[in-house]
């Protein structure tokens, strides 16, 4: 997953793990679950699952929590906008 950010003219971007953390072909409660098992976790740890450390650095904590929220049911999220923009007067 690219995760682009523009900040005062300049491009980058963070580049993560796919938040489908049981592979099922969505993000949902269940990848939310698999999160929240390993939090608080680090790298080396019983509970530390490096499939949940989306970004990488070795923690399982709210930052990776934050990307999977990102992506969490975006069917969901599409059909509320598409909603909201036929409702716009």
């Amino acid at each position: 997953m690219v995760t682009p950010r523009v900040t005062g003219g300049a491009t980058s971007c963070i580049v993560t793990k796919t938040p489908d953390l049981d592979h099922d072909g969505t993000v949902s409660i269940i990848d939310f679950g698999m999160i929240a098992a390993a939090f608080g976790s680090t790298a080396g740890s019983p509970r530390y699952n490096p499939f949940a450390d989306l970004n990488g650095d070795g923690t399982v904590s709210i930052i990776d929590i934050g990307i999977l929220g990102a992506d969490l049911n975006p069917q969901r999220n599409i059909k509320r906008l598409r909603r909201a923009a036929r409702h716009k007067p």
